[in-house]
């Protein structure tokens, strides 16, 4: 958490969220994955109607040899996260149509985002200040850079509301421009006194060149890579730079666990510090500075013009060990798994576990009944007789045992189905209950003779 408090128990619960005996504590708990890939159904199903496309190759060197890492994506729906064998770019096999992503960023996104993360949709005024702060850091990270002649121009691509760009025109002083493809957050940038641009930058275009662009938070949602690049370093004068974040993919997996929790519908490419480089590098952007005190797993990159060098190719080695680490990662976060999330979730499994123990045990009598006698009653002294409706079902003192089973089954759904204990008392209180209830599953049972 941060901080060490004496007064916290110094032991974890094993159903409780923060235990992992099978490696480091990841941020989402596979039983948590699947209760939000429920909660985001409603929106995945209407998704699905969408028309997508195949992506044939990868986009950086055009290679078609790939590794599946992730299917389906976090919220369920059904698309495949790849890898590629020559370069070790991350890309989505499957993905939407451009008209498709229009739709989907315009009705969509923001819902989608909210009900995975289950915290109520952000409007404006929560984007805009984390916006804010987020303009700041990165004008105090940039600090020895932003020295710009009179007159100079920036862009914002993928700007949203225009608060990033309106820190650095409040406080250096360059006149900026917000290119967004939503119009409510271009008017929103406008009304901040920053020119807007309604649209997307593969199809902007200008006769314009920039002393700055920034690339906020926006490089995994382009669907074509290299273009957008290339096109970043035609507008950018001699002397001007590129401010790029990127969400380090490996890095991200290393924190959740498995590549499903972290693949997602709207990130088309995905980037690690090790590629990069390279793809920077082949359209002609060099790296002058690397900000790695960014909250995991972001990473930022301060480019400025340079020549092409063209090297697609990674060392074979390293993807290999990319490779490997994924299949470690999975295995330790499947393992994970295998204990609760938490106490409702344990309480759920050891609920789960009795109903099979009792259902498995009167099964096996019912088909012994049915296969040893073949007379419409028993005797009376053993407790168990048929009935003339149904020779094969059991009585236990006048009930049939499909209204006891029903019965118990309805028990169980009451008594499991609650909210999670809030206190350890209250938690022994519900086990003291269960195994009462227990006990009282086990006699009836056992006065049908289901379990000797």
């Amino acid at each position: 958490m941060g901080v060490d408090d004496d007064s916290m128990p110094r032991f974890t619960l094993p159903w409780s969220a923060g235990y992992n005996p099978g490696g480091p504590r990841r941020l989402i708990h596979p039983t948590e994955l699947q209760r939000r890939r429920v909660r985001c159904e409603p929106i995945v199903s209407r998704l699905l109607k969408l028309e997508r496309e195949l992506v044939p190759a990868c986009n950086f060197c055009l290679s078609e040899r790939r590794a599946i890492v992730a299917q389906p994506d976090r919220y369920g729906f059904p698309i495949r996260t790849v890898m590629c064998l020559d370069c070790g770019l991350y890309y989505l096999a499957d993905r939407l149509t451009d008209d498709g992503y229009a739709k989907f960023y315009t009705d969509d996104y923001r819902k989608l985002t909210a009900l995975f993360a289950g915290v109520p949709q952000s409007d404006i005024n929560d984007i805009h200040a984390d916006q804010v702060a987020y303009g700041k850091r990165l004008i105090n990270a940039l600090q020895g850079f932003l020295n710009f002649r009179p007159g100079a121009r920036a862009i914002d691509v993928g700007g949203s509301g225009g608060q990033v760009g309106f820190q650095f025109q409040k406080y250096i002083g360059i006149r900026t421009t917000v290119l967004d493809p939503s119009p409510d957050e271009v008017d929103a940038a406008r009304d901040l006194g920053l020119e807007g641009i309604t649209g997307s930058f593969e199809k902007f275009e200008t006769d314009e060149s920039f002393d700055l662009i920034l690339f906020c938070r926006s490089i995994e949602h382009v669907q074509d890579l290299r273009g957008v690049l290339a096109k970043m370093r035609r507008l950018l004068r001699p002397d001007g730079l590129l401010y790029c974040d990127i969400v380090d993919f490996t890095e991200l997996c290393r924190l959740v666990g498995h590549p499903e929790g972290v693949a997602k519908i709207d990130h088309c490419y995905w980037l690690t510090q090790e590629t990069s480089a390279r793809i920077f590098k082949s359209v002609g952007l060099q790296i002058v500075m690397v900000d790695v005190s960014l909250p995991q797993p972001l990473c930022g990159f301060l480019l400025r013009p340079c020549e092409p060098s063209f090297s697609p190719l990674a060392d074979p080695l390293r993807i290999e060990a990319q490779l490997r680490d994924h299949q470690r990662q999975s295995s330790e976060w499947q393992e994970w798994g295998r204990t609760p999330s938490d106490t409702k979730d344990w309480l759920r499994r050891w609920a789960y576990r009795l109903k099979r123990r009792l259902h498995a045990s009167f099964m096996q009598k019912v088909q012994t009944t049915r296969c040893s006698s073949n007379s419409p009653a028993s005797d009376p002294a053993e407790g168990i007789s048929g009935t003339s409706d149904n020779p094969g079902a059991v009585s236990t003192g006048g009930q049939t045992w499909d209204a006891s089973w029903a019965s118990l089954k309805g028990a169980m759904v009451q008594l499991y189905t609650r909210s999670a204990p809030r206190t350890i008392h209250q938690f022994w209180q519900r086990r003291a209950r269960y195994l009462k209830f227990e006990g009282a599953g086990r006699d009836v049972a056992r006065s049908a003779k289901f379990i000797r």
